[in-house]
């Protein structure tokens, strides 16, 4: 063995320790004769996989909650996009606030020995629209009020605010 030269293992299925023993190159038994052994263990670990990554809505209404889940195993996971780190099989809520474009979630699963698998769901937040305003007619006769309705669609709890750019 040449110094910082590497040394395959092939394909390991169990926990495996390797020693390397270096000699001075005298000859052995001569009093010049000197080893060094050094020793490491390569623990075998399982290959992480994912059989599942589902979001509890591919559309949710803006601003809303809904919830990735992933189901795997042998490694810990994290889903991009600001979610973070996610456990096996538990809901994570995320809010579908970024406007109505998609978005891809992956979730990666890392095992000890940095072996990494993904997965992906896309979500993409509901368009909020007004549907309707009722009455219809723009006018009034001058000191009466006039009362407004709105249907809106897309937006968690549908809040409406109502203004008026001229005071009146």
């Amino acid at each position: 063995v040449i110094s910082g030269t590497g040394y395959n293992t092939g394909n390991l299925t169990t926990t495996t320790t390797y020693t390397l023993t270096v000699n001075n190159g005298a000859a052995q038994g001569t009093p010049s004769y000197k080893v060094a052994t050094s020793s490491t263990t390569i623990t075998v670990v399982p290959a992480p996989s994912i059989s599942s990554f589902v979001t509890s809505t591919a559309s949710p209404l803006y601003g809303a909650p809904f919830t990735l889940t992933g189901t795997f195993s042998n490694g810990t996971g994290s889903v991009d996009n600001g979610v973070g780190s996610v456990t096996s099989t538990v809901a994570k809520s995320v809010t579908a606030n970024w406007g109505s474009t998609k978005r891809t979630f992956t979730l990666t699963v890392t095992n000890a020995a940095s072996t990494s698998v993904t997965s992906t769901v896309d979500v993409t937040p509901q368009t909020v629209s007004v549907d309707s305003i009722s009455p219809s007619s723009p006018y009034v006769t001058v000191g009466y009020t006039k009362s407004f309705t709105a249907s809106v669609s897309g937006g968690y709890l549908g809040t409406v605010t109502w203004s008026s750019p001229t005071g009146g």
